[in-house]
């Protein structure tokens, strides 16, 4: 198998493992499981996409060319989803996109989401304050153990 630079093997998904396994990988140890996907499942996932992303995509990028100004020596970055939000009426597979991100699937628990979203307002400042802190302490012991020239 060939080496890389820094002492990494280059694995592939040619290694089969069987239910009970005890697997290595990037200083990580686990058990393989049924839960594990098969190397022919994951074969399937790269030909995996968003199709009807993929086919909206062109044509937001037609129409953010042709908004741009050739006076503008700047270009600014295009914003999809304003362009998707004012365009979404003149084509289907916009429309179609459009109405996929709007929609609110039907799993979503409004109660949970109220209560976590509590929890966060309640707990945010504290934590930023710790996480500040602990940078701080941080910079500082390194600075104290750093050698002196």
């Amino acid at each position: 198998m060939p080496k890389l630079s820094h002492s990494l093997r280059i694995t592939t998904m040619s290694v089969s493992h069987q239910i009970g396994d005890r697997c290595g990988r990037w200083g990580y140890n686990f058990q393989w499981t049924d839960q594990h996907p098969t190397r022919e499942d994951l074969l399937k996932l790269r030909s995996c996409h968003d199709e009807l992303g993929a086919e909206a995509l062109p044509k937001l990028q037609a129409i953010t060319e042709s908004m741009k100004s050739p006076s503008i020596e700047k270009p600014q970055k295009s914003d999809f989803y304003a362009i998707l939000r004012d365009n979404h009426e003149n084509d289907e597979a916009l429309s179609k996109l459009w109405t996929q991100i709007n929609h609110v699937p039907e799993w979503v628990n409004w109660e949970q989401l109220e209560r976590g979203q509590k929890t966060f307002a309640r707990y945010a400042l504290a934590n930023n304050v710790a996480f500040a802190f602990q940078a701080f302490i941080r910079e500082i012991s390194v600075s104290l153990h750093a050698p002196s020239y």
